[in-house]
């Protein structure tokens, strides 16, 4: 016979499993450094569970869920002095659920993967570093062994290079 906490635990383990992935790469997506995207996601299914959202449908769920990992993404920028990676949350938000919509994004991120190994080696170390390992443009300068206005000048130019790449490849 199953108990009530079994159940419950199977129900916690199946909402993880079914939107753990997604919420990470959201958290990502929002400008999230990488060591803090575990916590948040920790975070926001405690909320979850606490708010105790039973019988909801999977696309209510998820968009609870990143309606409260952004607003925690937020309060740890803002206690940190960490400035947002977006100015409009909400049109960053939307413009995430329609890349996550039909493949949960696996036709963008493939793309984008090509295009990243197409860049010259320097401007893709530029764009991971920047991008990757959210550090400052006078850090990657640093570790690059250039100045900061190199660096925001060849990243403009990867970013519009990833930009048509990505482009080509979706709609082709």
């Amino acid at each position: 016979m199953i108990t009530e906490q079994e159940l419950d635990r199977r129900e916690i383990e199946s909402l993880v499993r079914e939107h753990q992935e997604r919420l990470q790469r959201y958290l990502h997506y929002m400008g999230c450094p990488r060591d803090d995207i575990a916590d948040l996601v920790q975070e926001t299914f405690v909320r979850l569970l606490r708010a105790q959202r039973r019988d909801v449908s999977a696309t209510a769920t998820a968009a609870w869920l990143r309606v409260t990992a952004r607003n925690l993404l937020v309060d740890r920028n803002r206690s940190v002095r960490r400035r947002p990676l977006f100015e409009d949350l909400d049109a960053a938000d939307r413009a995430f659920a329609a890349y996550d919509a039909d493949d949960g994004g696996e036709a963008l991120r493939d793309a984008l993967r090509k295009c990243l190994a197409g860049l010259r080696p320097k401007a893709r170390t530029a764009v991971e570093l920047r991008h990757g390992d959210n550090l400052s443009r006078s850090q990657v300068a640093a570790k690059l062994g250039t100045t900061t206005s190199a660096i925001k000048i060849l990243l403009e130019r990867a970013r519009r290079k990833l930009r048509e790449c990505v482009r080509r490849r979706l709609s082709a």
